[in-house]
């Protein structure tokens, strides 16, 4: 995080900086110079929208033209960017086919040029999804990565917030990056920050509660997927999440409950089965194990884990053929995997007559 960065977004907050100042502040450049030099592109941008679309009669034609203008010029526009400055030098490749960003990217850049053309723009978000809301007489909704997405309709589980969601998005996303990264400390500042913005916002909740758990703090964890199942009653994995909290703690039937909802909101959530097996396999019920085991790899194929966990239920039950396999199956997947190597040493001293 930079100098600029957090001298910007307190601007933002205080109303003194525009959307498209902070977003390309929290895009990472460190100077002025560097957010003027993206400005000029942006500006490029428009002038050609502007020239390609000359006549435009009112705010929902506007918005209409250029949702249009952005797909035809790079209509191959979705990749996984979601900061300002690389949708802005995608947009700008002269490759065509290049992608242009994710749902978030895709969103900060249509506001930022509606914005310059006077459009009334902020944002619908859901746990795992954004979409922008252009106010014209009537609040039309606009789904940046769908090509027919302009003026169209939206399912349950959106929750209107102004521009700062937005901001708060992307702030939310980089935390995750570098959450799989392994920064935690600079995760939680980002998510932190994103929650400091955005005081409803489940998703990072969630995520914050990922990184405390990871960090080891329990406590922490359970009352961020708390908050987020608060503000999100349907956060699957939210109570997925909060299932391993209580399984780790000893909370068994309390996992269970919440690994069974989870499964209940998303019926194809392999992590959620794989999880549900490992409780019921810690409870004894060997049989409901081997089928949570059984649905989560043939919801997931590749799934590691899984096979393994299934490769200890079969070798505690004595089908060791199958069990091997099963280990055999999540080396493979997983070269690196010292719990199945280990579990498969064990086993194969046990066919051989060995003591484990």
């Amino acid at each position: 995080m930079t100098a600029l960065e957090d001298k910007i977004i307190a601007e933002f907050k205080d109303g003194k900086a525009s959307v498209e100042r902070t977003l390309l502040a929290i895009s990472g450049l460190e100077t002025e110079e560097e957010i003027f030099s993206y400005q000029r592109k942006l500006d490029f941008i428009q002038e050609d929208f502007e020239k390609s679309c000359p006549k435009r009669a009112g705010d929902y034609q506007t918005a209409e033209l250029l949702f249009d203008y952005l797909w035809r010029t790079k209509p191959n526009r979705y990749n996984g960017d979601f900061l300002l400055t690389e949708v802005i030098d995608n947009q700008f490749d002269e490759n065509k086919k290049k992608g242009v960003g994710d749902c978030v990217g895709l969103t900060s850049l249509y506001t930022v040029l509606g914005q310059r053309l006077g459009l009334n723009l902020s944002v619908l978000l859901s746990t795992n999804h954004i979409l922008n809301l252009l106010f014209c007489n009537q609040e039309i909704v606009v789904e940046n990565n769908n090509i027919r997405g302009f003026d169209s309709e939206f399912e349950s589980g959106y929750k209107k917030t102004d521009l700062i969601g937005l901001v708060a998005s992307v702030i939310n996303n980089k935390g995750h990056v570098k959450q799989r990264l392994g920064d935690l400390k600079c995760a939680l500042r980002d998510y932190n920050r994103a929650i400091e913005l955005e005081p409803d916002f489940a998703s990072a909740f969630n995520n914050r509660g990922v990184v405390k758990e990871d960090s080891g703090d329990y406590e922490g964890a359970l009352r961020d997927y708390n908050r987020a199942i608060e503000l999100e009653p349907d956060f699957a994995s939210a109570f997925n999440n909060r299932g391993v909290v209580k399984e780790d703690s000893g909370d068994y039937e309390g996992a269970l409950r919440d690994y069974n909802r989870a499964i209940e909101l998303k019926p194809d959530y392999a992590n959620a089965f794989n999880n549900r097996g490992i409780v019921k396999d810690n409870s004894g019920d060997y049989e409901g194990a081997l089928r949570d085991y059984n649905r989560a790899i043939e919801l997931k194929p590749d799934y590691a884990n899984a096979f393994n966990n299934r490769g200890i239920v079969k070798d505690n039950s004595g089908d060791y053929e199958g069990a091997l396999r099963d280990y055999n199956r999540a080396i493979e997947l997983k070269p690196d995997f010292a719990t199945a190597f280990n579990n498969r040493e064990l086993l194969l001293r046990q066919m051989q007559g060995l003591p484990r």
